[in-house]
């Protein structure tokens, strides 16, 4: 591309045209930020542990209700029962994770009693909740195979 020469500063109109014109200079573009070094596929996150953890230890000290073959409805408010032993969200996320199970849906779902930490009966499963446990799409997506009985 030629350059043009003035001898004498173009009147101020004509430069502000050259400028408009004249090619900007890109900035560039700032490198990516290095990537943390990603550890093997397999290992699990933390949360991960720390909830396979606390499942391991409810297990042991509470196996009348935490038992994943034959899973029985927990009482209402067995979550502050479980704060005392647990911190707070890892209590949430160890019951969020239990009472999310397709075998724990499909006890709440055929109904009866519903157990304390130490196995005691405490209060009945509602129709409401049966129908929620069947319903509710925190069964990731499938459907409950025990169906609440019949009217």
């Amino acid at each position: 591309m030629a350059t043009l020469r003035l001898s004498s500063p173009p009147p101020p109109r004509v430069a502000k045209l050259l400028a408009a014109i004249a090619p900007v200079a890109k900035p560039e573009p700032e490198p990516a930020p290095p990537t943390k070094a990603k550890g093997p596929a397999h290992t699990p996150p933390v949360r991960y542990d720390q909830r396979s953890a606390d499942l391991t230890m409810l297990r042991e000290r509470f196996p009348a209700v935490f038992n994943l073959e034959a899973p029985v409805p927990l009482a209402l408010g067995v979550d502050r029962e479980l704060r005392l032993l647990l911190a707070r969200k890892r209590a949430g996320r160890v019951l969020s994770w239990w009472c999310g199970h397709p075998a724990y849906r499909a006890a709440v779902a055929r109904g009866g009693p519903r157990y304390n930490l130490d196995g005691s009966v405490a209060g009945e499963v509602t129709e409401q909740q049966q129908t929620f446990a069947v319903l509710n799409p925190r069964s990731r997506g499938r459907y409950v195979t025990a169906s609440p009985p019949s009217e």
